[in-house]
């Protein structure tokens, strides 16, 4: 049986699928490079509240595109959430200024079950359309240095790491790599 995945924008009533997505694949993708008392403290329910504030009709906070197996009935694989990189918080309207030309990819996460099946690829591809259309020259992410799996990822789509840094995740800080990749 083949597998018909379909990429569409997010909506409100995604909040859950997006939610139990995003724990489920920093559960499985961060194991020894988090600290595992944060990725225990993960709550399904607390990401819904903050999907479900992304989401809203009000907020208007971000691009976000989720990817979805159409086989037998619906089930949601993964999302990716993009937009201005220059934008100062995830509450602020991504593409606004038409004269900042980066974009920031600012997540993509798969079902670990979905995982090297093309669904990311697919979410990528979705997202950096949109991202040309609104005229970004070029795309940024940041990934934890110990996310093998990630950087692969990235740099077959045709990124290339530009910089390194730090974060605060768990009480434990984290090396981050920054790649970017030209938008044409």
């Amino acid at each position: 049986m083949s597998t018909t995945v379909k990429i569409r924008a997010a909506t409100l009533s995604d909040a859950g699928a997006i939610a139990k997505v995003h724990v489920i694949a920093w559960r499985t993708a961060y194991v020894n490079i988090m600290p595992q008392t944060h990725l225990d403290s993960l709550r399904i329910e607390e990401k819904v509240t903050l999907w479900k504030q992304i989401l809203s009709d009000s907020c208007k906070a971000a691009n976000v595109l989720v990817a979805e197996e159409q086989t037998q009935g619906t089930r949601l694989l993964g999302f990716v959430s993009f937009g201005d990189a220059a934008a100062p918080s995830p509450n602020r309207r991504a593409f606004v200024n038409g004269a900042i030309k980066t974009g920031e990819l600012r997540a993509i996460y798969v079902d670990p079950q979905d995982w090297s099946k093309g669904a990311g690829r697919q979410l990528w591809k979705a997202a950096q359309e949109q991202l040309i259309e609104a005229q970004f020259t070029t795309v940024a992410v940041l990934v934890l240095a110990k996310n093998e799996r990630a950087i692969h990822f990235y740099e077959a789509v045709g990124f290339a790491k530009d910089g390194a840094g730090s974060i605060e995740v768990g009480g434990a800080s984290l090396e981050t790599v920054r790649l970017t990749k030209a938008l044409n």
